[in-house]
């Protein structure tokens, strides 16, 4: 034991060991939720994880056709795993992964007919696109995109975005005024732009405009002091363990939520509304109650609350929020 600690008073020291416990505690609450939901899971949904795992598999495909040059006849292994996944997966559940699938191949094929036009792997691939049942209840939405020379700002424009990005800032005084359910889907459609890992998507918003189900919701988060009642239009991002699987992705939801999370912070700026981040570093039980008070799975993690709104008055003030030296931030290696 280090020595700082066993220097400390016995009643310091009780409290430090319950603060040890607690660690573990979370850690094993932490555990049983992957252990409920992840994909790899026996307890969660067949349909839920074969979604998640044909996207990670359509979108290897995906990056393997966007590179100069590929390899011939790459990812057949991870093609023909796909297409097993595909023959055990309801449609119903989602197009969307098939879609993904379909597109994939489509382009895969394209791409090496003009490579390996007799390799024997391409019949089969076509014989799989003539013949799935699966695939034949979708459209083909993914494969490669073509970037043209002018798609990257130009330098006015990247004043402009300069400008914009730097002036975003974090609001604590909002107008009594409910965002149009219009506009809120506008601001998502831009946030989704959002990368995430192998195109997983796990992300999901829950948007609240009732005072009571918000009020009881920032009880629970317990950091809007002073502005509470200012608040009338409050997101929840949250992101689903499904997507998820192994020791080594244990984390990753954060990564995709706080990406999503601040895409859809500027998109809520760019239809001139206000927003602040809301930390949730919060117990596991205050985590159910947030979930049961709001109706989000138990499968869902949360990532963050995020107040937005129509700003309040025109003089509005804001942290200063000074940011640290660059030379603090940015370390060049050589």
């Amino acid at each position: 034991m280090p020595k700082n600690i066993l220097r400390m008073p016995l009643k310091a020291k009780f409290f430090y060991m319950l603060k040890v416990i607690q660690y573990f505690w979370e850690y094993l609450r932490d555990f049983r939720l992957t252990l409920g939901y992840s994909y790899h899971s026996p307890f969660e949904e067949e349909n839920r994880r074969l979604y998640y795992r044909i996207i990670i598999l359509a979108h290897a495909i995906e990056k393997g056709l966007s590179l100069k040059d590929p390899r011939d006849l790459f990812g057949i292994k991870k093609l023909r795993d796909m297409m097993g996944l595909l023959d055990r997966y309801d449609v119903g559940f989602s197009p969307f992964p098939v879609e993904m699938a379909k597109g994939a191949i489509e382009s895969y094929v394209k791409l090496h007919r003009s490579k390996t036009p007799d390799a024997p792997f391409l019949e089969e691939l076509e014989a799989y696109l003539a013949n799935s049942e699966t695939l034949s209840q979708c459209e083909g939405n993914g494969g490669a995109r073509n970037i043209e020379p002018g798609h990257f700002p130009s330098e006015a424009s990247r004043q402009v975005g300069q400008v914009f990005i730097q002036s975003r800032f974090s609001c604590r005084n909002y107008a009594p005024v409910k965002v149009s359910k219009e506009t809120i889907r506008k601001v998502l459609e831009i946030a989704q732009s959002a990368p995430s890992q192998c195109n997983r998507q796990s992300v999901r918003v829950h948007c609240f405009q009732s005072p009571d189900q918000i009020s009881s919701l920032l009880s629970l988060q317990g950091g809007t002091s002073g502005f509470t009642e200012s608040i009338h239009n409050l997101f929840v991002v949250t992101s689903e363990l499904t997507a998820w699987g192994g020791y080594g992705q244990r984390s990753q939801s954060y990564v995709d939520g706080g990406l999503f999370s601040q895409n859809l912070m500027l998109a809520l700026h760019v239809h001139g509304l206000a927003s602040c981040p809301l930390n949730l570093a919060i117990t596991n039980a205050k985590e159910a109650n947030i979930k049961r008070i709001s109706g989000i799975h138990q499968r869902e993690r949360l990532i963050m609350m995020i107040a937005f709104g129509e700003p309040g008055e025109e003089n509005l003030l804001a942290a200063r929020s000074a940011r640290i030296p660059l030379e603090s931030v940015l370390l060049f290696h050589p």
